[in-house]
């Protein structure tokens, strides 16, 4: 029984395919007041998990395929309240040159206007048929706009649909 279940394991794992979206996420928050700055920690941690588990689109990857990308959000004050937040978040990827050892940039954004709510331990929920939080409606844009711009550089207008 116990190899029949490990036969069937790796069988699984070599078909599976990854999300479209290697994310790495910084958080910047030297320019907030206050001692308590694990909340930030633990945004971080949600934000990954939000952009890279999330499947965002039906295409299948593999994990060598997805897209490398950085969001940084740096805080720049606290808000009217303690779950209130000020920020800019600045996207980036990139995409290896075909082939060389080296990456191209193919984007570069930077957001001065970032302002959400959100209550430490909330989940990231994200429906594309409806709002549910600024920071959730923003970031998945930003997934969005990354995907669309990775598949134009292969094909033209290749992304439209993202």
């Amino acid at each position: 029984m116990r190899v029949l279940l490990l036969v069937i394991g790796l069988f699984v794992s070599v078909f599976t395919y990854a999300q479209e979206l290697n994310c790495q996420v910084q958080l910047n928050d030297q320019q907030v007041d206050g001692s308590d700055k694990d909340r930030f920690q633990t945004l971080q941690s949600a934000i990954f998990e939000f952009m890279n588990n999330r499947q965002w689109t039906n295409r299948k990857f593999k994990t060598e395929e997805r897209i490398e990308c950085t969001v940084s959000i740096t805080f720049l004050k606290d808000g009217t309240s303690r779950d209130d937040y000020k920020a800019t978040i600045q996207v980036q990827s990139r995409r290896p040159v075909y082939n060389s050892s080296y990456d191209s940039p193919m984007l570069n954004i930077l957001d001065k206007q970032l302002n959400f709510k959100w209550v430490e331990h909330d989940p990231l929920n994200f429906d594309i048929n409806s709002f549910t939080s600024n920071l959730t409606s923003t970031l998945a844009f930003y997934a969005y706009i990354i995907i669309g711009t990775d598949f134009d550089s292969f094909s033209t207008l290749g992304g439209t649909e993202y």
